[in-house]
């Protein structure tokens, strides 16, 4: 079992040994493999339908680089992925890294290539999703402490562990709590976390 939670994976081979020998490997990594697909058009249907947690392309279906488009369409929505090929040259390489892919793995793989892959692909995702945080915070016209209260309200923090942590009042959180719904035009926690993630798919 990798440390990464069970996750359901796309998977995008053209080659049926290959795609099932993964999806095997996955299985036995405490992963699931619902959805396969060995074209590009599939690819890109499955991906519009977001269903998955994270996608393993193949970035030579059927003879191309069909796989670096599916790469640039989970790019473009945000879905982490990372590529699977038998090519290393400089042009495939320089391709794929242009879509931002989480790893690059060559064929033959084992199943610990596979796992590190994933580890690094979530952990790529889990940067990049803060960093755009970050980038969305950073041009609301947030005061200091209001910048201080919505890294808390991400943080899922309490009130009073709010409180606690910026050596302030619980009625001075509920202040700038209400004044932080106002600029984003919500009404709960739950809308304050949503907003920023929206905002932050748009960056």
């Amino acid at each position: 079992m990798t440390a990464t939670s069970s996750l359901n994976i796309l998977i995008a081979e053209d080659e049926m040994i290959i795609a099932e020998t993964l999806r095997q490997m996955l299985a036995d990594l405490g992963h699931k493999c619902e959805i396969a697909v060995d074209n590009q058009k599939d690819g890109l249907e499955m991906i519009k339908v977001k269903s998955f947690d994270l996608a393993i392309l193949d970035i030579n279906l059927e003879g191309e680089h069909e796989g670096i488009v599916l790469g640039a369409e989970c790019e473009r929505l945000n879905i982490p992925f990372l590529f699977l090929t038998s090519y290393s040259d400089y042009e495939t390489i320089n391709a794929a890294k242009q879509v931002k892919p989480g790893a690059y793995l060559i064929k033959p793989f084992t199943p610990n290539d596979i796992l590190v892959a994933i580890e690094m692909t979530m952990m790529h995702q889990a940067s990049k999703g803060k960093n755009n945080l970050d980038n969305v915070i950073s041009r609301l016209d947030l005061s200091g402490r209001e910048t201080e209260v919505i890294q808390c309200l991400i943080d899922r923090l309490s009130n009073s562990e709010i409180a606690d942590k910026l050596f302030v009042s619980t009625n001075t959180v509920k202040f700038h709590i209400k004044n932080l719904y106002s600029k984003l035009g919500v009404a709960s926690r739950s809308e304050v976390l949503e907003r920023l993630r929206l905002m932050a798919g748009e960056s």
